[in-house]
């Protein structure tokens, strides 16, 4: 959530340099320096004063920095004239370079501003962007123009329509699953977790089980999680995989895994308001434990079963370039986003599962031994 300042803020950035590459064809290339350890986020904000030149302008600007800068499709759009990049792991020296660099000698007409994020007061809010380039530091009113709104009625409406029919659409792919967990594993069909969710709200999501009731898998998807999220800058960071080979899944649960059959009981999240078909992936409480402070804008939003991170690349990208993939979703929201990103996901699913067929070892078994289930 971002508010206006109500007094002066101060907020002191580091002194390091940014770099400039030049690529093998000469076009030069835009690699923010990357602070491992502080896990901090610059906002590099560049707007036009309203004419079509200016406008063209910007346009040219975000196209070159998608481009450039490492995986700057995931980490800059546009809207109302602006180009907003989200810069994981840069300070504001290199933040300044790559405005200075995007913007070039076109000062009269663009306005380019550097912020970073800060920790809201409140737990699990979303974070706080402090403009700290150009002086004086000052809090970021607004995203956009206009008012923000993070539900609107168009999209409580989309997901009541689009549950309602998803959940009698799929009632006798539900059936059948049901029919299968309870053929291959003892225990309950839907397991239940607890998730954060809009502005740090928890809730109990729903799936079907696809792993043996022994919660063996517990301590090493903890494990597995604070990995890719320590890991996970989006210029050389690990891709976030699913522990999809661990021994504790049962019979047929990597199918309902890669088919993402195992997350249709989420419809039931959505007609009750806690999800939305289309959002952020809900988080997991010791996750957010690990989260840096603009990592906490992901919450401005309802978390969704698919999303702008699912149909953009998912388990080939790290966590930072999911985050911002939220954060982008979040500011962009509207009614066509979310019909395309809804039109585009059954076919994301199936090229995954998909690929997932062919990268199988050769004599792989499809239906594993159970793990003991004690």
């Amino acid at each position: 959530m971002v508010t206006r300042a109500e007094s002066d803020l101060s907020c002191e950035g580091k002194a390091s340099s940014g770099s400039v590459r030049t690529d093998q064809t000469g076009a030069e290339d835009l690699h923010p320096a990357m602070d491992g350890s502080a896990r901090t986020c610059c906002m590099l904000a560049i707007r036009g004063h309203g004419n079509g030149q200016a406008r063209a302008r910007i346009r040219q600007i975000h196209r070159q920095l998608a481009q450039l800068l490492p995986s700057g499709n995931k980490l800059t759009w546009s809207s109302h004239s602006r180009v907003w990049v989200l810069l994981p792991g840069a300070d504001l020296e290199s933040a300044r370079t790559i405005a200075q660099q995007a913007c070039g000698q076109a000062t009269g007409d663009l306005n380019c501003e550097v912020y970073t994020a800060t920790q809201n007061s409140q737990a699990l809010a979303p974070c706080t962007w402090v403009r700290i380039w150009p002086e004086p530091p000052q809090q970021l009113s607004q995203w956009e123009e206009g008012d923000y709104n993070p539900i609107p009625w168009w999209k409580r409406l989309l997901d009541i329509v689009g549950a309602g029919l998803g959940l009698a659409i799929a009632s006798p792919i539900l059936v059948l699953a049901t029919v299968l967990i309870k053929c291959v594993s003892e225990g309950p069909v839907f397991f239940k977790q607890d998730r954060v969710g809009f502005r740090g709200q928890h809730f109990t999501m729903l799936k079907l089980r696809t792993y043996h009731v022994c919660g063996c898998h517990d301590e090493d998807h903890k494990q597995h999680v604070a990995r890719f999220i320590s890991s996970g800058h989006p210029a050389n960071g690990a891709p976030m995989k699913k522990l999809d080979n661990h021994p504790g899944i049962i019979p047929f649960g990597r199918f309902l895994r890669k088919t993402c059959i195992d997350e249709l009981p989420q419809l039931i999240n959505v007609l009750k308001g806690q999800m939305s078909l289309v959002g952020p992936r809900p988080a997991l409480p010791y996750e957010v434990e690990l989260y840096s402070p603009w990592h906490f804008e992901r919450f401005d939003v309802l978390p969704g079963m698919t999303g702008l991170w699912q149909v953009s690349g998912k388990n080939d990208l790290t966590f930072d370039q999911m985050v911002s993939l939220d954060i982008q979703y979040a500011r962009r929201l509207s009614l066509w986003l979310d019909l395309y990103i809804l039109v585009k996901t059954p076919f994301v699913v199936a090229r995954q599962f998909w690929t997932s067929l062919l990268a199988r070892p050769a004599g792989e078994n499809t239906h594993p031994a159970a793990a003991p289930a004690g």
